[in-house]
Protein backbone atom coordinates (compact mmCIF):
# COMPACT_ATOMS: atom_id res chain seq x y z
CA UNK A 1 0.00 0.00 0.00
CA UNK A 2 1.04 3.62 -0.38
CA UNK A 3 1.84 5.32 2.89
CA UNK A 4 1.17 8.94 3.59
CA UNK A 5 3.75 11.41 4.85
CA UNK A 6 3.75 13.17 8.17
CA UNK A 7 5.86 15.85 9.83
CA UNK A 8 8.61 15.26 12.37
CA UNK A 9 6.59 16.98 15.11
CA UNK A 10 3.56 14.78 14.40
CA UNK A 11 5.66 11.65 14.63
CA UNK A 12 7.23 12.79 17.89
CA UNK A 13 3.72 13.40 19.27
CA UNK A 14 2.64 9.92 18.21
CA UNK A 15 5.68 8.42 19.89
CA UNK A 16 4.93 10.26 23.12
CA UNK A 17 1.39 8.90 23.20
CA UNK A 18 2.35 5.24 23.44
CA UNK A 19 0.11 3.02 25.55
CA UNK A 20 1.45 1.59 28.79
CA UNK A 21 1.02 -1.99 27.59
CA UNK A 22 -1.44 -3.05 30.33
CA UNK A 23 -3.90 -4.70 27.92
CA UNK A 24 -4.62 -8.13 26.55
CA UNK A 25 -2.31 -7.97 23.53
CA UNK A 26 0.36 -10.69 23.35
CA UNK A 27 3.87 -9.33 22.83
CA UNK A 28 6.12 -12.18 23.97
CA UNK A 29 7.59 -14.76 21.62
CA UNK A 30 6.51 -18.37 22.07
CA UNK A 31 9.00 -21.07 22.91
CA UNK A 32 9.93 -23.17 19.85
CA UNK A 33 7.92 -26.35 19.44
CA UNK A 34 11.06 -28.21 18.42
CA UNK A 35 14.71 -27.43 19.06
CA UNK A 36 17.44 -27.76 16.49
CA UNK A 37 21.07 -28.30 17.35
CA UNK A 38 22.65 -24.80 17.25
CA UNK A 39 25.88 -26.38 16.01
CA UNK A 40 24.19 -28.18 13.15
CA UNK A 41 26.36 -27.90 10.05
CA UNK A 42 29.32 -26.53 12.02
CA UNK A 43 31.42 -29.59 11.18
CA UNK A 44 30.86 -29.04 7.46
CA UNK A 45 31.72 -25.35 7.83
CA UNK A 46 34.96 -25.96 9.72
CA UNK A 47 35.95 -28.86 7.48
CA UNK A 48 35.39 -26.81 4.33
CA UNK A 49 37.36 -23.83 5.64
CA UNK A 50 40.25 -26.06 6.74
CA UNK A 51 40.28 -27.90 3.42
CA UNK A 52 40.29 -24.75 1.33
CA UNK A 53 42.81 -23.03 3.63
CA UNK A 54 45.13 -26.02 3.29
CA UNK A 55 44.82 -26.03 -0.50
CA UNK A 56 45.54 -22.30 -0.67
CA UNK A 57 48.54 -22.62 1.67
CA UNK A 58 49.96 -25.38 -0.52
CA UNK A 59 49.46 -23.44 -3.75
CA UNK A 60 50.81 -20.19 -2.26
CA UNK A 61 53.89 -21.62 -0.54
CA UNK A 62 54.84 -24.31 -3.05
CA UNK A 63 53.89 -22.69 -6.36
CA UNK A 64 53.68 -18.96 -5.43
CA UNK A 65 50.05 -18.76 -6.52
CA UNK A 66 49.22 -15.95 -4.10
CA UNK A 67 46.09 -15.03 -6.04
CA UNK A 68 44.41 -18.08 -4.50
CA UNK A 69 44.59 -16.27 -1.14
CA UNK A 70 42.25 -13.58 -2.44
CA UNK A 71 39.74 -16.16 -3.62
CA UNK A 72 39.91 -18.03 -0.29
CA UNK A 73 39.39 -14.81 1.68
CA UNK A 74 36.38 -13.95 -0.47
CA UNK A 75 34.64 -17.32 -0.36
CA UNK A 76 35.39 -17.89 3.35
CA UNK A 77 33.58 -14.71 4.40
CA UNK A 78 30.57 -15.52 2.24
CA UNK A 79 30.58 -19.08 3.63
CA UNK A 80 30.33 -17.79 7.20
CA UNK A 81 27.56 -15.34 6.25
CA UNK A 82 25.60 -18.16 4.63
CA UNK A 83 26.06 -20.41 7.66
CA UNK A 84 24.95 -17.75 10.15
CA UNK A 85 21.93 -16.62 8.10
CA UNK A 86 20.52 -20.02 7.12
CA UNK A 87 17.91 -21.86 9.15
CA UNK A 88 19.61 -24.55 11.21
CA UNK A 89 17.67 -27.28 9.44
CA UNK A 90 18.73 -25.93 6.05
CA UNK A 91 22.36 -25.11 6.77
CA UNK A 92 23.83 -28.32 5.40
CA UNK A 93 21.74 -28.18 2.22
CA UNK A 94 22.61 -24.52 1.62
CA UNK A 95 26.27 -25.17 2.36
CA UNK A 96 26.46 -28.09 -0.06
CA UNK A 97 24.89 -26.01 -2.83
CA UNK A 98 27.31 -23.19 -2.11
CA UNK A 99 30.31 -25.54 -2.06
CA UNK A 100 29.26 -26.85 -5.47
CA UNK A 101 29.16 -23.28 -6.81
CA UNK A 102 32.59 -22.53 -5.34
CA UNK A 103 34.07 -25.66 -6.92
CA UNK A 104 32.67 -24.66 -10.31
CA UNK A 105 34.12 -21.16 -9.92
CA UNK A 106 37.45 -22.68 -8.87
CA UNK A 107 37.52 -24.77 -12.04
CA UNK A 108 36.82 -21.64 -14.07
CA UNK A 109 39.62 -19.73 -12.33
CA UNK A 110 42.07 -22.55 -13.02
CA UNK A 111 41.13 -22.37 -16.70
CA UNK A 112 41.62 -18.60 -16.72
CA UNK A 113 44.96 -19.03 -14.94
CA UNK A 114 46.30 -21.07 -17.84
CA UNK A 115 44.65 -18.85 -20.46
CA UNK A 116 45.93 -15.54 -19.00
CA UNK A 117 49.05 -16.35 -16.95
CA UNK A 118 50.44 -12.80 -17.09
CA UNK A 119 47.38 -11.32 -15.38
CA UNK A 120 47.47 -13.80 -12.52
CA UNK A 121 51.21 -13.34 -12.06
CA UNK A 122 50.68 -9.58 -11.89
CA UNK A 123 48.02 -10.12 -9.23
CA UNK A 124 50.58 -12.03 -7.15
CA UNK A 125 52.75 -8.91 -7.03
CA UNK A 126 49.97 -6.67 -5.69
CA UNK A 127 49.05 -8.60 -2.58
CA UNK A 128 47.76 -5.79 -0.33
CA UNK A 129 45.85 -4.11 -3.15
CA UNK A 130 44.05 -7.32 -4.02
CA UNK A 131 43.33 -8.18 -0.38
CA UNK A 132 41.48 -4.86 -0.09
CA UNK A 133 39.61 -5.53 -3.34
CA UNK A 134 38.81 -9.08 -2.21
CA UNK A 135 37.32 -7.55 0.95
CA UNK A 136 35.15 -5.33 -1.25
CA UNK A 137 34.02 -8.39 -3.23
CA UNK A 138 33.35 -10.24 0.02
CA UNK A 139 31.27 -7.33 1.32
CA UNK A 140 29.17 -7.35 -1.83
CA UNK A 141 28.86 -11.11 -2.00
CA UNK A 142 28.04 -11.38 1.69
CA UNK A 143 25.36 -8.69 1.38
CA UNK A 144 23.75 -10.43 -1.59
CA UNK A 145 23.80 -13.83 0.13
CA UNK A 146 22.47 -12.48 3.43
CA UNK A 147 19.58 -10.60 1.84
CA UNK A 148 18.60 -13.51 -0.41
CA UNK A 149 18.70 -16.14 2.35
CA UNK A 150 17.03 -13.88 4.94
CA UNK A 151 14.18 -12.92 2.61
CA UNK A 152 13.50 -16.52 1.64
CA UNK A 153 13.68 -17.63 5.27
CA UNK A 154 11.17 -15.03 6.43
CA UNK A 155 8.85 -15.71 3.48
CA UNK A 156 9.00 -19.43 4.20
CA UNK A 157 8.26 -18.94 7.90
CA UNK A 158 5.65 -16.20 7.78
CA UNK A 159 2.84 -17.68 5.70
CA UNK A 160 -0.39 -16.66 7.46
CA UNK A 161 -1.83 -13.36 6.14
CA UNK A 162 -3.18 -10.81 8.61
CA UNK A 163 -4.16 -7.16 8.55
CA UNK A 164 -2.03 -5.16 10.94
CA UNK A 165 -2.87 -1.69 12.24
CA UNK A 166 0.03 0.63 13.04
CA UNK A 167 -0.34 1.71 16.68
CA UNK A 168 2.97 3.54 17.11
CA UNK A 169 6.33 4.19 15.52
CA UNK A 170 9.49 3.27 17.35
CA UNK A 171 12.34 5.55 16.37
CA UNK A 172 16.08 5.87 16.63
CA UNK A 173 18.65 8.41 15.52
CA UNK A 174 20.52 7.80 12.30
CA UNK A 175 23.34 9.71 10.67
CA UNK A 176 20.86 11.21 8.17
CA UNK A 177 18.11 11.90 10.74
CA UNK A 178 15.56 9.66 12.39
CA UNK A 179 14.45 6.24 11.22
CA UNK A 180 11.21 4.53 12.21
CA UNK A 181 9.94 1.02 12.86
CA UNK A 182 6.15 0.53 12.81
CA UNK A 183 4.50 -1.52 15.55
CA UNK A 184 1.43 -3.47 14.44
CA UNK A 185 -1.62 -4.85 16.22
CA UNK A 186 -3.48 -7.70 14.62
CA UNK A 187 -5.64 -10.71 15.31
CA UNK A 188 -4.65 -14.29 14.60
CA UNK A 189 -6.59 -17.45 15.46
CA UNK A 190 -8.81 -15.64 17.96
CA UNK A 191 -5.99 -13.91 19.83
CA UNK A 192 -4.67 -10.37 19.72
CA UNK A 193 -1.00 -9.63 19.10
CA UNK A 194 1.32 -6.66 18.99
CA UNK A 195 4.60 -7.00 17.11
CA UNK A 196 7.24 -5.27 15.04
CA UNK A 197 9.66 -6.44 12.37
CA UNK A 198 12.44 -4.50 14.15
CA UNK A 199 13.34 -3.00 10.78
CA UNK A 200 13.91 0.76 10.74
CA UNK A 201 13.12 2.90 7.68
CA UNK A 202 13.72 6.52 6.76
CA UNK A 203 11.21 6.80 3.93
CA UNK A 204 7.77 5.51 2.95
CA UNK A 205 6.97 4.85 6.61
CA UNK A 206 3.30 4.06 7.43
CA UNK A 207 1.48 6.42 9.75
CA UNK A 208 -0.23 5.53 13.00
CA UNK A 209 -3.65 4.16 12.09
CA UNK A 210 -2.62 2.78 8.68
CA UNK A 211 -3.61 -0.80 7.92
CA UNK A 212 -1.00 -2.98 6.25
CA UNK A 213 -1.10 -6.59 5.13
CA UNK A 214 1.52 -8.53 7.04
CA UNK A 215 2.35 -12.22 7.25
CA UNK A 216 2.53 -14.11 10.53
CA UNK A 217 4.75 -17.01 11.54
CA UNK A 218 2.15 -19.60 12.72
CA UNK A 219 4.50 -21.20 15.28
CA UNK A 220 5.27 -17.78 16.82
CA UNK A 221 2.73 -15.11 15.78
CA UNK A 222 4.81 -12.27 17.26
CA UNK A 223 7.23 -12.90 14.38
CA UNK A 224 5.85 -10.99 11.38
CA UNK A 225 6.97 -10.06 7.89
CA UNK A 226 5.91 -7.36 5.45
CA UNK A 227 6.49 -9.19 2.16
CA UNK A 228 6.11 -6.13 -0.06
CA UNK A 229 8.65 -4.04 1.83
CA UNK A 230 10.88 -7.05 2.46
CA UNK A 231 11.02 -7.97 -1.23
CA UNK A 232 11.79 -4.39 -2.22
CA UNK A 233 14.55 -4.14 0.38
CA UNK A 234 16.06 -7.50 -0.60
CA UNK A 235 16.14 -6.62 -4.30
CA UNK A 236 17.84 -3.30 -3.66
CA UNK A 237 20.49 -4.71 -1.31
CA UNK A 238 21.20 -7.70 -3.57
CA UNK A 239 21.77 -5.34 -6.50
CA UNK A 240 24.08 -3.17 -4.38
CA UNK A 241 25.95 -6.25 -3.23
CA UNK A 242 26.39 -7.54 -6.79
CA UNK A 243 27.61 -4.09 -7.83
CA UNK A 244 30.26 -4.07 -5.08
CA UNK A 245 31.34 -7.57 -6.11
CA UNK A 246 31.68 -6.65 -9.78
CA UNK A 247 33.57 -3.43 -8.99
CA UNK A 248 36.05 -5.28 -6.77
CA UNK A 249 36.65 -8.04 -9.33
CA UNK A 250 36.93 -5.57 -12.22
CA UNK A 251 39.48 -3.46 -10.33
CA UNK A 252 41.57 -6.57 -9.65
CA UNK A 253 41.79 -7.27 -13.36
CA UNK A 254 42.27 -3.61 -14.27
CA UNK A 255 45.13 -3.10 -11.83
CA UNK A 256 46.78 -6.34 -12.97
CA UNK A 257 46.61 -5.28 -16.63
CA UNK A 258 47.63 -1.66 -16.05
CA UNK A 259 50.36 -2.37 -13.51
CA UNK A 260 48.81 0.02 -10.97
CA UNK A 261 48.48 -0.79 -7.27
CA UNK A 262 46.98 1.03 -4.30
CA UNK A 263 49.78 0.15 -1.88
CA UNK A 264 52.56 -1.22 -4.08
CA UNK A 265 54.86 0.97 -6.12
Amino acid sequence: MSYGSTSESQRESELNNQEDGTDEYIREHLAPKTYSNPKKGAGLLVGWLLLTAGAVACLSLSFYELWTTFFFFLQAIITVVLFMTSDRDRRIKNMLIYIGVVLLCSGGLVGLRFAFPDIFEAMNGRFMTNIVLAALCALGGGMAVFETVHYRKMKRRCTAPAEGTVVRLNSMKHRNGRVYSPVFRFGYQGKKYEASEYEFYSGNVPEVGDRVQIFVYPDDPVTIFDQVRGKRKAKFNVLVGILFFIIGAALMVLFAVSGFGLFEH
